[in-house]
């Protein structure tokens, strides 16, 4: 044994374990507490934040499928009843916001929020593709009103974040002056 070694570093047989084959050590400290201390608020958190980006797919899809679709399915003014159409109408807005709102950085807020956009018009564009062409939406008409639905959703979440971030600036504000 060499001079300084533990003396539980060498086998029965007098040679040094294989490294390769050791067993992987337990999770430091700073690991274990973090998977530990997931607070509910987060877990809550992006579950609002999923749930706030799949309803905006939902009803994107609903917008984009043509109207005869929706007359063939047995609903000639389509899936949502006419009662519940300013609701949904404030959704559209309400939605890209509140993925903005529950995110942590300005990025994902864009990202999040035109994301349910960016899936349903590719959706829609393969899908229109059989019938009318590949390019349908990238031409002039149809471009612009996607450009314009990808810019509106990219602003609604960018307000949304830093909605979030200015109150908490000014209650962060206020929580100093108080202790001043």
């Amino acid at each position: 044994m060499s001079r300084g070694a533990p003396a539980d570093m060498y086998e029965k047989r007098g040679r040094a374990p294989d490294r390769a084959y050791a067993a992987a050590p337990a999770y430091p400290a700073a690991r274990r507490s973090r998977v530990d201390g997931v607070q509910w608020r987060e877990v809550a958190r992006l579950s609002a934040l999923g749930v706030c980006v799949a309803l905006q797919c939902g009803l994107l899809l609903v917008s984009l499928t043509p109207q005869t679709t929706w007359a063939g399915l047995g609903f000639p003014d389509g899936p949502i009843p006419a009662a519940l159409s300013p609701l949904v109408a404030g959704l559209f807005y309400v939605l890209p916001a509140a993925a903005g709102a529950l995110s942590r950085r300005w990025q994902v807020a864009i990202v999040l929020a035109t994301f349910p956009a960016w899936l349903d018009l590719g959706v829609f564009s393969i899908a229109a593709a059989q019938r009318l062409s590949p390019f349908y939406i990238a031409q002039d008409p149809h471009a612009s009103g996607a450009v314009g639905l990808l810019e509106l959703f990219a602003a609604l979440g960018a307000l949304g974040w830093l909605t979030v971030w200015a109150a908490r600036l000014v209650l962060r504000e206020r929580a100093e002056a108080t202790r001043a």
